[in-house]
């Protein structure tokens, strides 16, 4: 005669399983949360870059010099501190170097999680 119901046993492993699948399932959710705000934290680095890139093509449109304008600086995007600079280099696509060109060189830093993070951008302006 079999009594109806679980026993203790039984119990125990189907709590045991359904916790290792809880747990997975949550390391799962902060991995990809943690994910998005290094996605979103990057997105936006790189939206400044283009803004200062813009900023520069701006003012050698209006007549300005590359090298008088800032290239360096910090700026404060989604609560969090990033600093950013921008080194000019001559850069020619020929050998003959008859077409000058100044590549300028965007880097953005920021700590995240503890962890230094960074993304870079380049931009080619006609001399």
């Amino acid at each position: 005669m079999r009594k109806r119901g679980l026993t203790l046993v039984e119990v125990l492993v189907s709590v045991v399983i359904l916790t290792a699948g809880l747990t997975m399932i949550l390391k799962s959710f902060f991995a990809a949360a943690a994910a998005a705000d290094t996605a979103q934290n990057r997105i936006q680095a790189l939206s400044f870059l283009e803004e200062r890139a813009n900023d520069l093509r701006r003012a050698k449109l209006s007549g300005g010099k590359l090298d008088r304008q800032p290239l360096s600086g910090q700026a404060r995007l989604n609560n969090r501190e990033f600093t950013w600079q921008a080194a000019l280099n001559p850069f020619s696509l020929d050998a003959n170097h008859t077409q000058n060109l100044t590549e300028v060189n965007f880097q953005i830093n920021w700590q995240e999680a503890g962890r230094a993070k960074n993304a870079g951008l380049s931009a080619y302006f006609e001399e």
